[in-house]
This record gives structure tokens, C-alpha cells and sequence, in this order.
């Protein structure tokens, strides 16, 4: 036997779900704003631990050897404000050093 919410009670439940979307958003919100602060914080030229210690764990991330003896990685941080997912900022290291962070820094031929 199937059971259907009385109207009530169907209006509670979207209120609650209403309240958790918004505190999910909001939670979003807060690490992209906290991430672009901590953008700021970083110079070229640091390792990769360096700048996990400003910026936390990234997003995701991708690695390829690009030529013999040079090695590329991107870190990619959330720093959208309403979406998650929506805005990832790359930070790119050669052979373990920062070389660059952006929304586009990460696009050539030879990206990852």
C-alpha cells in the first residue's frame, strides 16, 4: 500500500528541504570566498606542499609528463560563490614549483 503525505506535512518537508539547499549554498559560498582569499596569499616559484597549506585539499586534480624531464600538475579550487563546481581556479607546477593559477592558466595544447 502506498502512503501519500498529507498536504501539511508535504509543506514541512519542503521547508526543511528548502533550509538545507540554502545551508548547502551558503557552505559553498564560504569556501569559495575563503579560497580566493588564499589565492592572494600565494607566490610563483612555491612547492606544492607550500601552497596546500594556504589553499586546504583541492577540488581534484590532473598530471602528465608534458616533455622528458618536465613534469605538470594542476590543483583545481573551487571559487564560486553560489554553484559549487561551477568556477575551479588551476594552479600549475613544473617540476613541483608554482608557475601559474587562473581560470585559464591550464589551457594550452600541452595541458593535462
Amino acid at each position: 500500500m502506498i502512503c501519500y503525505l498529507k498536504s501539511p506535512l508535504r509543506k514541512v518537508g519542503k521547508g526543511i528541504l528548502f533550509i538545507l539547499v540554502i545551508t548547502m549554498l551558503s557552505s559553498c559560498s564560504d569556501v569559495g570566498k575563503e579560497n580566493r582569499r588564499s589565492l592572494m596569499q600565494l607566490k610563483l616559484g612555491m612547492n606544492r606542499e607550500q601552497v596546500m597549506i594556504i589553499m586546504g585539499r583541492p577540488h581534484h586534480n590532473a598530471a602528465k609528463q608534458i616533455e622528458k624531464g618536465v613534469s605538470r600538475e594542476i590543483l583545481y579550487y573551487e571559487t564560486a560563490t553560489v554553484i559549487p563546481s561551477a568556477q575551479l581556479t588551476a594552479l600549475v607546477f613544473e617540476n613541483g614549483k608554482l608557475v601559474s593559477w587562473g581560470k585559464r592558466s591550464h589551457h594550452s595544447e600541452e595541458h593535462p
